[in-house]
Protein backbone atom coordinates (compact mmCIF):
# COMPACT_ATOMS: atom_id res chain seq x y z
CA UNK A 1 0.00 0.00 0.00
CA UNK A 2 1.28 3.37 -0.94
CA UNK A 3 0.33 6.84 0.16
CA UNK A 4 0.22 9.48 -2.53
CA UNK A 5 -0.17 13.22 -2.09
CA UNK A 6 -2.30 15.35 -4.39
CA UNK A 7 -3.38 18.95 -4.21
CA UNK A 8 -7.05 19.70 -4.72
CA UNK A 9 -6.13 21.23 -8.08
CA UNK A 10 -4.35 18.01 -9.15
CA UNK A 11 -7.18 15.86 -7.83
CA UNK A 12 -10.09 17.51 -9.66
CA UNK A 13 -9.41 16.12 -13.15
CA UNK A 14 -8.12 12.80 -11.77
CA UNK A 15 -10.87 12.02 -9.25
CA UNK A 16 -12.43 9.04 -11.09
CA UNK A 17 -9.04 7.38 -11.63
CA UNK A 18 -7.93 8.13 -8.05
CA UNK A 19 -11.08 6.45 -6.70
CA UNK A 20 -10.55 3.45 -8.99
CA UNK A 21 -6.92 3.19 -7.89
CA UNK A 22 -7.80 3.40 -4.20
CA UNK A 23 -10.46 0.69 -4.60
CA UNK A 24 -8.34 -1.62 -6.74
CA UNK A 25 -4.89 -1.30 -5.17
CA UNK A 26 -5.67 0.00 -1.67
CA UNK A 27 -3.57 3.07 -2.42
CA UNK A 28 -4.17 5.95 -0.05
CA UNK A 29 -4.30 9.55 -1.11
CA UNK A 30 -3.72 12.59 1.08
CA UNK A 31 -5.42 15.62 -0.40
CA UNK A 32 -3.68 18.89 0.32
CA UNK A 33 -4.80 22.50 0.19
CA UNK A 34 -2.07 25.12 0.03
CA UNK A 35 0.44 22.42 0.92
CA UNK A 36 -1.36 21.28 4.07
CA UNK A 37 -3.04 17.87 4.38
CA UNK A 38 -6.84 18.32 4.49
CA UNK A 39 -8.44 14.97 3.65
CA UNK A 40 -7.76 11.34 2.82
CA UNK A 41 -9.09 9.09 0.06
CA UNK A 42 -8.87 5.39 0.75
CA UNK A 43 -10.66 2.20 -0.25
CA UNK A 44 -13.92 1.25 1.39
CA UNK A 45 -12.19 -1.85 2.78
CA UNK A 46 -9.50 0.27 4.44
CA UNK A 47 -12.13 2.63 5.83
CA UNK A 48 -14.25 -0.21 7.25
CA UNK A 49 -11.16 -1.80 8.77
CA UNK A 50 -10.21 1.46 10.46
CA UNK A 51 -13.73 1.95 11.81
CA UNK A 52 -13.84 -1.61 13.10
CA UNK A 53 -10.46 -1.18 14.80
CA UNK A 54 -11.63 2.03 16.46
CA UNK A 55 -14.80 0.33 17.67
CA UNK A 56 -12.81 -2.59 19.09
CA UNK A 57 -10.43 -0.20 20.85
CA UNK A 58 -13.37 1.60 22.48
CA UNK A 59 -14.80 -1.66 23.84
CA UNK A 60 -12.82 -2.30 27.04
CA UNK A 61 -14.47 -5.69 27.68
CA UNK A 62 -13.57 -6.87 24.19
CA UNK A 63 -9.98 -5.64 24.56
CA UNK A 64 -9.71 -7.48 27.87
CA UNK A 65 -10.87 -10.72 26.23
CA UNK A 66 -8.45 -10.22 23.34
CA UNK A 67 -5.54 -9.74 25.75
CA UNK A 68 -6.60 -12.82 27.73
CA UNK A 69 -6.76 -14.89 24.53
CA UNK A 70 -3.30 -13.70 23.51
CA UNK A 71 -1.94 -14.54 26.96
CA UNK A 72 -3.43 -18.04 26.78
CA UNK A 73 -1.75 -18.62 23.43
CA UNK A 74 1.61 -17.49 24.80
CA UNK A 75 1.17 -20.00 27.62
CA UNK A 76 0.85 -22.75 25.05
CA UNK A 77 -2.88 -23.32 25.16
CA UNK A 78 -4.10 -24.66 21.85
CA UNK A 79 -6.61 -22.76 19.75
CA UNK A 80 -9.23 -24.00 17.32
CA UNK A 81 -8.37 -25.70 14.06
CA UNK A 82 -9.00 -23.93 10.80
CA UNK A 83 -11.86 -26.37 10.17
CA UNK A 84 -13.50 -25.38 13.47
CA UNK A 85 -13.08 -21.72 12.63
CA UNK A 86 -14.65 -22.22 9.21
CA UNK A 87 -17.57 -24.03 10.81
CA UNK A 88 -18.09 -21.17 13.27
CA UNK A 89 -17.90 -18.62 10.45
CA UNK A 90 -20.31 -20.57 8.25
CA UNK A 91 -22.81 -20.66 11.11
CA UNK A 92 -22.19 -16.98 11.72
CA UNK A 93 -22.74 -15.96 8.10
CA UNK A 94 -25.74 -18.28 7.77
CA UNK A 95 -27.29 -16.25 10.58
CA UNK A 96 -26.89 -13.14 8.41
CA UNK A 97 -23.93 -11.60 10.22
CA UNK A 98 -21.51 -9.61 8.14
CA UNK A 99 -18.48 -8.53 10.13
CA UNK A 100 -15.83 -9.93 12.42
CA UNK A 101 -16.59 -7.40 15.13
CA UNK A 102 -20.09 -8.80 15.51
CA UNK A 103 -18.66 -12.30 15.73
CA UNK A 104 -16.26 -11.23 18.46
CA UNK A 105 -18.89 -9.32 20.40
CA UNK A 106 -21.34 -12.20 20.24
CA UNK A 107 -19.08 -14.41 22.26
CA UNK A 108 -16.67 -16.14 19.94
CA UNK A 109 -13.94 -14.71 22.14
CA UNK A 110 -15.38 -16.56 25.13
CA UNK A 111 -13.50 -19.55 23.77
CA UNK A 112 -10.27 -17.90 24.96
CA UNK A 113 -7.22 -18.65 22.87
CA UNK A 114 -9.38 -19.64 19.94
CA UNK A 115 -10.00 -15.98 19.26
CA UNK A 116 -6.34 -15.44 18.46
CA UNK A 117 -6.44 -18.47 16.17
CA UNK A 118 -9.43 -16.92 14.44
CA UNK A 119 -7.58 -13.65 13.95
CA UNK A 120 -4.54 -15.50 12.58
CA UNK A 121 -6.77 -17.46 10.23
CA UNK A 122 -8.23 -14.22 8.88
CA UNK A 123 -4.75 -12.79 8.41
CA UNK A 124 -3.67 -15.94 6.56
CA UNK A 125 -6.71 -15.78 4.30
CA UNK A 126 -6.05 -12.09 3.63
CA UNK A 127 -2.39 -12.79 2.79
CA UNK A 128 -3.41 -15.66 0.52
CA UNK A 129 -6.01 -13.56 -1.30
CA UNK A 130 -3.47 -10.77 -1.84
CA UNK A 131 -1.30 -13.21 -3.82
CA UNK A 132 -4.03 -13.35 -6.44
CA UNK A 133 -4.89 -9.65 -6.43
CA UNK A 134 -2.29 -8.78 -9.04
Amino acid sequence: MTTKYLSIRELRPKLPSVVRDAAATYARYVVTRRGKPEAVILSLGDYESLMETLEIERDSALLKRLRRAESELKKGQKGKSLEEIHKALNLYYAAGKKNLLGLLKEGYLEMGAEAKALARAFEAVDRESLKYAD
